[in-house]
């Protein structure tokens, strides 16, 4: 019961539940990264309006803390070229992206037009941009890290999904233990030293192999939300990704309801979870 518990737990849709927001895989570079969070904030306050954001290459480059302008077109180039890769076959990053000579337009796909419109989402995008990483290792689990106490109701990840999560792919990891001691004990400690957050966790044993992490985060400068508004946000994510990515359901979005997609046995379930773990 074990094993396929945490055989679970390393599938792409508990990927998407262990950080449910974005269902993107974080195949960027430190820099790209930090310019796509750069791009959705400064479009947050359109999303839902506006179909285009433009923003110029210096405005761009103090958001994202970028220091020579001539890397953010440079960037923006890669992240267009990744824009529909990935096993989901979806366009992750962007519908549609245009770069000029200064400055660059571009479009979100529904779903993180809807999901980056959130406030608290806003917010934690707005955490990663005020603290600097030398790894993106760092940063991917600072995000991660972010998410998992904001959500609260996890408890385990399995090291399968994890490395996916933080797209570590390199043979060299293959050996948990280098991924722990190499990878996750420096940016643990990186971040307990830079951010508000405390993170521990506590490897979990299968078989005498280290398969999963128990992971507890607290937070000094925690984000405030209601039960009532983080169920309303989970259930919003969990149905946009079975309407537009898992089934490619071509809606339009003024139709589109959470009642449709979602049992009413879900929605019991998540509000008991969220309210439990809460209390």
């Amino acid at each position: 019961m074990i094993k396929k518990s945490y055989s679970e737990l390393s599938l792409p849709l508990y990927l998407y539940l262990t950080n449910p927001v974005f269902l993107v895989e974080h195949n960027l570079g430190l820099a790209e990264q930090k310019i796509w969070n750069a791009m959705l904030l400064f479009a947050h306050d359109s999303l839902l309006t506006e179909e285009y954001h433009k923003i110029s290459f210096a405005t761009l480059m103090t958001i994202s803390g970028t220091k020579k302008q001539t890397d953010i077109p440079k960037n923006l180039r890669k992240i267009k070229k990744r824009r529909s890769q990935g096993q989901w076959e979806i366009r992750c990053y962007f519908e549609d992206i245009k770069i000029s000579q200064n400055a660059v337009s571009y479009k979100y796909p529904k779903h993180i037009r809807h999901l980056g419109f959130h406030r608290h989402i806003y917010e934690i995008k707005k955490k990663l941009l005020a603290v600097s990483f030398g790894s993106k290792y760092t940063y991917l689990l600072y995000e991660f890290c972010l998410y998992w106490h904001f959500f609260g109701y996890l408890t385990i990840v399995s090291v399968s999904a994890l490395k996916c999560y933080l797209n570590v792919t390199s043979a060299k990891y293959n050996n948990v233990k280098s991924f722990i001691d190499t990878v996750l004990i420096k940016s643990i400690h990186d971040i307990n030293e830079l951010t508000s957050l405390t993170v521990t966790f506590k490897p979990i044993k299968e078989a005498g192999q280290i398969v999963a992490l128990g992971v507890v985060v607290k937070n000094s400068d925690a984000l405030v939300i209601t039960n009532e508004e983080l169920t309303r946000l989970v259930l919003l994510n969990l149905a946009f990704f079975r309407t537009f990515i898992l089934f490619k359901e071509v809606l339009k979005e003024s139709t589109f309801s959470i009642d449709t997609h979602i049992a009413p046995i879900e929605k019991e379930f998540i509000m008991k979870l969220i309210s439990e773990v809460k209390q």
